[in-house]
């Protein structure tokens, strides 16, 4: 129902994937062959800087760090409290509570700023201005309050952050185990690099890089940050023989969902070519949503993927990545999917 305004929509997304390139070569211009890295902290810090400068028009720099452990620190709490048999009061000054309103205090610290720098310049061409620009097209026209806005900008710089880096890493650790894959995409990678003649890719290059798409929306469904969805019923319906009643709550897992055998041949292994123009086209919709669908569906799906594609496509001009341990790395299930250690590599 509200009506976001231009630098919310497609048209800005070639400005952002400059954006995003910038951010990506300011990451990896840090590391040398022979690089030990842990690649879910090298997404967040990179995926923190990009969502605050196209959210918020801020360079977070030496306080990417900060930010990302206080959005940590929260989805570990609400992690928590969701397993929770008995959920206690929000004043009650438990360690876990105290910690998670310092993690909160830090994000309403950065968001307030951005809002009060939005509401100062209006026309900035930041996503937070759009927000703060939007009106109810249903109701008198009216926008948000400050409050509606911080709201609704803390779940944004979430979801365009936590989400976007945990599906990188999981892209990494996947190519970083299937070689042949990771060569025909750098194959790719290289092909494009050269018609580039040192110059950066665009958002109008990833049509010419086919598998960073496909590894993507692979990976989404092998790892989806969104691995549960909470539903509430509108109405009373019947599913699977129980019913459920209106205002039920209900969960669905695309984790579970996209891993199942009626839909996808072998279903637990990296296969990007599932998702190949013909092959993807045969797709049945709803056995595969790791944004969501219909009406609820994530505003940002068409943002993140550029974001992951771009990401991947860039990295991957500089450097190749080798697991310390070839082993198994198990997700880890908190606000979003997470590999369990992280993802430990060697750069070079």
């Amino acid at each position: 129902r509200l009506i976001l305004q231009p630098s919310f929509r497609h048209e800005k997304l070639a400005d952002y994937a400059t954006i995003m390139i910038a951010k990506a070569d300011a990451i990896v211009d840090k590391w040398q062959d022979g690089s030990k890295l842990d690649l879910s902290d090298e997404m967040t810090s990179l995926t923190l800087r990009i969502i605050s400068k196209i959210l918020f028009g801020i360079d977070v720099g030496d306080e990417a760090k900060r930010l990302g452990d206080a959005v940590t620190t929260i989805s570990n709490c609400l992690y928590r409290e969701f397993s929770d048999i008995i959920l206690f009061p929000e004043w009650i000054p438990l360690p876990s509570k105290i910690e998670k309103h310092q993690a909160v205090a830090v994000l309403d610290e950065l968001i307030s700023k951005a809002i009060s720098q939005s509401e100062a310049h209006p026309d900035a061409a930041t996503m937070i201005a759009s927000i703060l620009a939007a009106v109810d097209s249903e109701g008198d026209g009216t926008g948000m309050t400050k409050l509606q806005a911080r709201d609704e900008a803390i779940t944004m710089f979430n979801a365009g952050h936590d989400s976007t880096a945990s599906a990188l890493s999981w892209s990494w650790y996947l190519l970083a185990r299937h070689n042949a894959i990771y060569d025909a995409f750098l194959a790719e990678v290289d092909a494009l690099t050269l018609t580039l003649n040192g110059a950066a890719p665009t958002l109008h290059d990833l049509a010419k890089v086919p598998l960073a798409a496909q590894i993507v929306k692979e990976t989404l469904r092998l790892y989806p940050p969104a691995w549960t969805l909470p539903r509430q019923a509108k109405e009373e319906a019947e599913l699977g023989g129980y019913v459920i009643p209106e205002g039920g709550l209900v969960n669905i897992f695309p984790y579970v969902i996209q891993r199942d055998p009626k839909y996808f041949e072998r279903p637990d292994e990296f296969d990007p070519s599932r998702f190949s123009p013909e092959k993807e086209h045969e797709m049945i919709h709803f056995a595969y949503v790791p944004f969501g669908a219909g009406p609820r569906a994530c505003i940002g799906k068409e943002f993140a993927l550029m974001e992951m594609q771009l990401v991947l496509i860039r990295v991957a001009q500089k450097y190749r990545f080798r697991l310390e341990r070839d082993e198994e790395i198990h997700p880890s299930p908190l606000i979003s999917l997470e590999p369990r250690g992280g993802v430990h590599v060697l750069a070079t």
